[in-house]
This record gives structure tokens, C-alpha cells and sequence, in this order.
């Protein structure tokens, strides 16, 4: 299964926050494509003090994380 937030990608969805996704069996946060047969799964990133990395009011950077991606549908 693949979900993401972004329109154009082959697994958008349009109520995101009826899933949640675990990389490894950990809950992710800001999680905006997840694809558990890739097992891949885009992030918003972080700095080392925690915090996003944000310009104006905007998320800017993303990152790619890897594991065992697992999508629950919790609606």
C-alpha cells in the first residue's frame, strides 16, 4: 500500500489523518508519503534541536527514511 498528501503522487489521499504510519514498528511523525513495498516512507526533517525547518510558515525540507514501513487505516 502507498498513501501520500501530495495530489500528483500515484497514492494521494484526501483524509490523511484517518492513517498512520510505523517505520519499524515506531509511529512517524509529519509523514507525508509513506509505501510499505518500497519500504520507504518522506518526513518532514528535522534539526538536531528538534524543530522542523521552516521559512516563513511553510515545512521546507523533507527527508527519506527506510525500514519496514507499516500504514494503518485508523477510520
Amino acid at each position: 500500500m502507498r498513501v501520500s498528501v501530495n495530489r500528483n503522487d500515484e497514492g494521494y489521499i484526501s483524509d490523511p489523518g484517518n492513517y498512520k504510519v510505523f517505520l519499524d514498528g515506531k509511529e512517524l511523525e509529519s509523514c507525508v508519503m509513506a509505501d510499505e513495498e518500497k519500504g520507504e516512507a518522506e518526513v518532514y526533517k528535522k534539526d538536531k534541536n528538534g524543530d522542523y525547518f521552516v521559512e516563513g510558515y511553510a515545512v521546507i525540507a523533507t527527508e527519506i527514511v527506510y525500514g519496514e514501513i507499516e500504514i494503518r487505516k485508523t477510520k
